[in-house]
């Protein structure tokens, strides 16, 4: 029995077989396409957070390093000293030319005045500082101590030629502390004399009360943490790291 040809037929279906191949293929590539590029976006995102952690640990070390260092309470004592310094200055400053205007100096004497200002403030603070040194300095302390210097003498009555002699820089310490206590007295009203008359403010007093208190308490603070907390650090290293240029 013959069977009907019809040219072509064959060939048709291969095609759309083909065609029908090809879609899925070209389907399942790109689903292939989307979850390799998942793929790598996860992973990427994988070690970014794995060098974020890293980052951070690392970075939390050096903030534990610099915390406990010894030298970090140093560096933050000379922060407050120089704080402390600024206002005072600048508090001298004011004063000298708050009095310069008050003598109708103004311009280049206005600021003359000023400077004025800043360096009586400067032999005040000196003056009061000297009888104090050996709390602060290790090298006044030892002179004192080699040279049998008695801080705490007061009286002066009834002192024989022999007992000032036997006693002479003792009784030279007691004059400091006069002058210091005289500096205070002077650096105490004036003061209050340009916080009330001059700058009389909530902010003008905590300024006031700064520069009269606290340069004395920040230098002693910078010299007790650099002292002790400067040395720590110091004697922890090898010898030949801590002489090292």
């Amino acid at each position: 029995m013959q069977q009907n040809y019809k040219p072509g037929s064959n060939s048709s279906s291969d095609t759309a077989k083909k065609t029908k191949k090809t879609f899925w293929d070209g389907v399942t590539a790109i689903v292939k396409k989307i979850f390799r590029i998942l793929r790598k976006l996860l992973t990427l995102l994988s070690e970014i957070l794995h060098e974020c952690l890293h980052t951070a640990v690392f970075l939390f070390s050096i903030a534990i390093k610099f915390i406990s260092s010894p030298s970090t309470p140093c560096l933050l004592s000379i922060i407050i000293f120089g704080v402390v310094l600024i206002v005072t200055t600048g508090q001298w400053y004011a004063l000298g030319l708050w009095f310069g205007r008050l003598f109708g100096l103004s311009s280049i004497g206005g600021y003359s005045a000023g400077f004025i200002g800043l360096f009586f403030g400067v032999c005040v603070n000196a003056f009061q500082l000297s009888s104090e040194m050996w709390k602060i300095s290790r090298q006044f302390a030892e002179y004192y101590s080699k040279n049998n210097v008695n801080p705490n003498l007061e009286t002066d009555a009834d002192v024989s030629v022999k007992q000032r002699l036997t006693q002479w820089l003792s009784h030279d310490h007691k004059n400091l502390k006069a002058a210091r206590r005289i500096s205070y007295i002077v650096e105490t009203t004036l003061m209050i004399t340009y916080t009330l008359l001059g700058n009389f403010n909530p902010f003008g007093l905590i300024l006031g009360v700064l520069s009269l208190f606290a340069p004395e308490f920040a230098l002693k603070f910078v010299a007790s943490t650099i002292s002790l907390l400067g040395n720590i650090e110091g004697d922890s290293e090898e010898p030949e790291q801590k002489y090292k240029l």
